[in-house]
């Protein structure tokens, strides 16, 4: 097996919707690896979804993660709190009905604290998923209103997971663990990068909590709408491990930061008021590639790429 490594970006493109009118339900979306980079033919479907590639999934039944040590001091979110609402998101997830009271055949487990923020993925090595604050300094290519960043490492030859880091933004100290009415709510942007994690795209669907957008200020995305649930239980069925695809002995590993948060104002559907919203990340499908053997790149959302 060697060591060629590929990695992708996908840049960020923040969206202020405004939205009007009854809303109709449509399909979840699922992450995939199509990249017009390797000259592939990507395609968007009728309700908004990129299709062309490998659907994005873990192949493991529990998936461990890790909480960096220094939680976020300027939100006033300690690490412990910040884990207790990581696994109360990942529970959410993985106690879905899928039907008949049966669950999506994937779980996480908490291996606690770590001191590292790095944001990385090294083949042939331990890896950690980690999430993480950046209360000091925010990503000069994504705007400073983005609340938080998923970035899922992963085989672009059969779409299965390696390695995902969220790193949510406590630089504006708008972050509330406490009432939703505080702030921009922790828990409900964890529960959506959550769906990014497990390798859901955005819904068209207004009421989803994979929707593009959602309401500052109150809970909403805590709770899963039978759209994410529809998604998250056809991703990892009931009864049955996601199968590992037999691939090639040469892996592709792509990283692609696949979502943020950022701060916009306007109008729910059905209603006058004007409210303040938080706009989900809509990636433009933009690549950059670069391979090299027995050497690690990873590619951000700037064009230039750093060396591990």
């Amino acid at each position: 097996m060697t060591n060629a490594l590929r990695r992708w970006a996908v840049p960020a493109a923040c969206m202020a919707l405004s939205l009007f009118g009854s809303s109709s339900a449509r399909a979840f979306c699922r992450t995939n690896t199509c990249d017009p980079a390797r000259g592939e033919n990507c395609s968007v479907d009728k309700d908004g979804c990129r299709q062309g590639g490998k659907s994005l999934y873990w192949g493991l039944p529990v998936v461990p993660f890790l909480v960096q040590a220094d939680g976020s001091p300027k939100n006033h979110i300690d690490a412990t709190s910040f884990e207790k609402v990581i696994a109360n998101a990942f529970n959410t997830w993985s106690s879905a009905n899928c039907g008949a009271g049966k669950h999506p055949s994937i779980s996480a487990m908490s291996g606690g604290q770590t001191p590292s923020s790095v944001v990385e993925y090294i083949q042939g090595q331990p890896n950690a998923n980690i999430f993480m604050f950046r209360d000091d300094t925010w990503m000069a290519t994504i705007p400073g209103s983005a609340l938080a960043l998923t970035t899922v490492s992963y085989d672009s030859n059969t779409g299965r997971i390696y390695d995902a880091d969220v790193e949510v933004n406590g630089t504006g100290g708008n972050i509330t663990n406490g009432r939703p009415t505080d702030g921009a709510d922790l828990p409900s942007i964890i529960t959506h990068e959550l769906g990014h994690f497990l390798g859901l795209d955005h819904s068209p669907k207004p009421t989803a909590t994979m929707f593009i957008t959602y309401k500052s200020g109150i809970g909403n995305l805590r709770v899963l709408d039978p759209d994410d649930i529809a998604g998250v239980c056809t991703i990892y069925p009931p009864q049955g491990r996601v199968a590992a695809a037999a691939g090639p002995q040469t892996i592709d590993v792509v990283s692609a930061p696949l979502a943020g948060c950022s701060l916009s104002s306007g109008a729910r559907p059905g209603s006058s008021a004007r409210l303040l919203w938080v706009a989900l990340v809509l990636g433009a499908v933009l690549f950059r590639t670069r391979s090299r053997k027995r050497r690690a790149y990873r590619c951000r959302v700037s064009p230039a790429c750093r060396r591990r």
